[in-house]
């Protein structure tokens, strides 16, 4: 019918001959088209889209079966939503491929039922009920519905009719909780079975098995239904590469195509979407147990409410195994109840590894507390010994080479590691990045040549290497390398981001489960060299495998903003609004990975979107990036190379990140976040708690806002926070019209004034940093240009009978000449300027001088 070769989308429409092809709504209806299929490139989705009576969109869809053999093949369509079809559209992608279509043909599958299945029918009750404690589960057999009470909260769930592809034929009642379904499915001419059960505490669950692992989904790849219940304000959550989107029901951006489960973007980094009334506070979750092959759908209620519907994939173009799906009634709580209904979901089936379960097996999992992820320049040498007296003392440092950088960088307690990945590969012998393409590439389509991986700049194309042998590449030059390269850490790239993948290869063929099984067999590979693990992205999967994800900070959209894996900088006009809204505003971003994951792993930004990387195009986004990461209890991720900020000349800014957020990780690394809430009706003002009871509170508007704390009444300023926590305290307030900034920790203090004030000693106009190095040395940086009053006992609890002084400290921390006289009170002033801002606190005790001035005088007199 149509032959077409492509560098833009390559559609073909067809508008339906006379009054339009008409059949019942919920008819099972087939698609037969006949393809042949060339492609030298790598091959994206063929699809079948339609119209059906009054639409005015291309809303659903099925994926079109592909051969690139060259010869001609038939594909039969299952048709998942009828009534008056008005066109049909095929698209093919926007990569090159020749495509020829022939024989179009659509046609009802409602015929005459197989005589066991009809006498099956005829003797089946016209509903069934399963209760347990919290629920009841009705299943009409007549219009084949399933309907939900849940008793502690009067909540009714209706499902949709489910069509006519899947027949109930047979029921068996194992108790009143638990029974098993017959559906026969038409398209597949086959069984599947049903089990249905409930819990006491709130869940649905249904296993779909197949007659045969071979028949098709056919019918049952949008089972179960979709449920829908009644909300006045409904509101959705999940992840989508991010720490967590926040949806109004009614928000149609997600709605165009599914969310798929374990994806790269536009998916779900847990499989599960949650909806809950942002009035009662209950919820329901749609978890996909059997994640390998899903996909989550939002579809629209008739009053355009979304809701999650489960939609399957094949498997190696089959049913394959069983699939297992629940809904989960929570009956508090929003999205924190949500999460931590997830929790409970992993640690009942062992998939929940804290990080001090981590440190117990591992103990360099603890230099994370307080440690930023910090990117650029083969020889770190310089940036740490120049950041290192100005208080970065911890930090996951990559890339180094050089043994004795390595070894040295370990002892001063920093975690080292290396960039690695195993699935973009050159032709070459096998190390790293270099494969033979035709033997271990994977091959994505029968048929298909090697699956394209990354394009670099200059336009070379790499390939994708089969998971199959990841294991062997590692053994290539891991062993070796860690033999002459003391490394303790290892950031693994696009391993954990990217979605499963099939591979047809004929000498290493698998499906999803298999290569999500090999994904995880590196990183287990890998925790036996006992390196603190990082991955890309956030797929949680890889969870209990790795101690820190780069990519679980980040909100969605970057990736359709500005070119962010080649680490270019943005410029403003490439921050698109989903980008600003869904990924930066305060209104529809959470803390959902968080809630879940806090005391699991570390969490910080996509090395391409960082607050550094956005600074010039947007610094109020830098300044949000940093308020996120105070917020969420998360560290952030710099370049020493002058990739985010630009180092040297922005370094006081690069600081600013530093203290603002790595002081408060220390104290919360480890911990659960256990709630987080929103304060203000537009989410400007929000608040999370740790399970060792620190509390933060962010203010994100452009004003003031109001808060009370242990019943102190405070005004948070613009941009501002209340943090209070063991042995820790952190606050951006509105004081006398001015904004006052205090971090205060043993050993350590940050002060800052907008306007002359004092402010735990230390009176100043700008910004100040001090912090412990021994017990007779603090060191101190200042803004340039800053006139300091400086009261030292105060500020270091040394006393004034002591000698103190102030000297001039280099850019690697050397004591200078010094800068200032102190007073009899210990008070110190002086001026900050470009070039002499580092400063060093000394003091010598005042019993050590005694000590030491009686044994020059003896000396004298002998």
């Amino acid at each position: 019918m149509s032959s077409t070769e492509g560098e833009v989308d390559a559609i073909v429409d067809v508008s339906l001959a006379g009054d339009d092809i008409v059949f019942p709504a919920g008819t099972p209806v087939v698609l037969e088209v006949e393809l042949q299929a060339r492609t030298q490139a790598d091959l994206e989705e063929f699809l079948v889209y339609w119209i059906v009576d009054e639409e005015k969109q291309w809303r659903h869809f099925e994926r079109i079966p592909v051969q690139l053999n060259g010869a001609w093949h038939k594909c039969r369509i299952p048709l998942s939503a009828t009534g008056r079809l008005r066109s049909l559209r095929f698209t093919f992608g926007k990569k090159p491929v020749t495509v020829q279509m022939r024989g179009i043909h659509l046609e009802s599958a409602e015929r005459e039922l197989p005589a066991d299945i009809k006498a099956g029918r005829e003797s089946l009750p016209e509903a069934v009920t399963l209760t347990s404690d919290a629920l009841s589960l009705t299943v009409d057999t007549v219009t084949h519905q399933y309907k939900v009470f849940d008793s502690r909260t009067n909540r009714t769930w209706q499902s949709d009719a489910v069509p006519n592809w899947l027949v109930p034929y047979k029921v068996d009642i194992v108790n009143q909780s638990h029974a098993a379904l017959s559906l026969y499915d038409r398209f597949a001419q086959r069984t599947v079975i049903v089990d249905l059960q409930l819990s006491a505490s709130g869940t649905v669950s249904f296993v779909l098995t197949p007659e045969g692992a071979s028949q098709p989904l056919g019918g049952s790849q949008h089972f179960p239904p979709r449920f829908v219940g009644e909300y006045d304000t409904g509101k959705i959550v999940f992840c989508d590469r991010s720490c967590g989107v926040l949806l109004d029901q009614l928000d149609t951006t997600y709605a165009h195509w599914p969310l798929r489960v374990y994806g790269n973007t536009h998916c779900l980094d847990m499989p599960w979407v949650g909806v809950f009334d942002d009035q009662l506070g209950d919820s329901m979750m749609l978890l996909v147990e059997s994640p390998a092959d899903a996909e989550v759908a939002l579809s629209a209620d008739p009053a355009g409410r979304h809701w999650p519907k489960i939609r399957w994939l094949p498997s190696m173009e089959a049913f394959g195994y069983p699939r297992q799906i629940s809904l989960r009634f929570v009956s508090e709580g929003r999205h924190v109840g949500l999460a931590r209904e997830y929790r409970n979901y992993l640690k009942a089936t062992n998939r929940f590894r804290t990080l001090a379960d981590k440190a117990r097996e591992n103990p360099n999992v603890e230099k994370l507390r307080g440690a930023p992820s910090i990117w650029g320049g083969r020889y770190p040498t310089k940036f740490i010994r120049q950041m290192r007296p100005l208080g970065v003392t911890q930090g996951i440092v990559s890339p180094c080479k050089d043994p004795g950088i390595i070894e040295w960088l370990n002892e001063l307690g920093y975690l080292t590691g290396r960039y690695d990945s195993y699935t973009d590969i050159l032709e070459g012998p096998v190390s790293f990045q270099r494969d033979d393409v035709e033997a271990n590439a994977i091959r994505p389509r029968k048929g298909a040549g090697p699956k394209h991986g990354w394009t670099l700049r200059s336009g070379q194309q790499m390939y994708w290497r089969s998971s199959a042998k990841w294991q062997a590449a590692a053994d290539s030059y891991v062993p070796a390398e860690l033999s002459s390269r003391p490394y303790n850490a290892r950031f693994i790239d696009v391993a954990a981001a990217a979605e499963l993948m099939e591979d047809y290869h004929p000498q290493h063929t698998f499906d999803r489960r298999q290569d999500l099984a090999q994904r995880r067999a590196l990183f287990q590979r890998m925790r036996e060299y006992g390196l603190v693990l990082g991955t890309e992205h956030g797929n949680d999967w890889a969870a209990d495998l790795v101690e820190y994800f780069e990519g679980t900070m980040s909100g969605p959209f970057w990736w359709s903003s500005w070119p962010a894996g080649y680490l270019d900088r943005p410029t403003r006009d490439q921050l698109s609004d989903q980008y600003l809204k869904y990924g930066m505003g305060y209104g529809h971003r959470i803390p959902l990975w968080e809630l879940v994951y806090h005391d699991c792993v570390l969490s910080t930004w996509y090395w391409g979107d960082t607050a550094g990387l956005l600074y010039e195009a947007a610094p109020e986004l830098a300044d949000r990036k940093d308020l996120y990461n105070i917020l969420y209890g998360t560290t952030p991720l710099v370049w020493m190379d002058g990739t985010g900020y630009r180092y040297p000349d922005e370094v006081h800014r690069m600081l600013r990140t530093f203290h603002d957020t790595c002081p408060l990780h220390k104290v919360v690394a480890f911990e659960q976040m256990t709630n987080h809430d929103f304060l203000s009706p537009d989410g400007s003002m929000q608040r999370t708690t740790f399970s060792n009871g620190t509390t933060v509170v962010v203010n994100f508007a452009d004003t003031p806002q109001k808060y009370v704390h242990a019943n102190a009444a405070m005004t948070i300023a613009p941009q501002g926070y209340f943090v209070e926590g063991p042995q820790f305290s952190q606050s951006r307030l509105w004081l006398d019209g001015a904004i006052q900034t205090r971090i205060a920790a043993p050993g350590y203090l940050t002060v800052a004034s907008e306007g002359k004030a004092t402010v735990d000693g230390v009176g100043l106009d700008g910004r100040l940093t001090a912090f412990k190095v021994g017990e007779n040395r603090w060191n101190v940086f200042v803004d340039p240009n800053c006139d300091v009053e400086l009261n030292i006992p105060k500020v270091t609890g040394w006393t004034p009978a002591d000698e103190l002084t102030l000297c001039y400290m280099d850019d690697i921390g050397e004591v200078h000449r010094p800068a200032a006289p102190v007073d009899e009170a210990g008070i110190v002033r002086f001026k900050s300027n470009d070039n002499s801002w580092r400063f060093v606190l000394l003091r010598e005790v005042a019993q050590e001088r005694v000590a030491k001035n009686s044994s020059e005088l003896g000396a004298q007199s002998e």
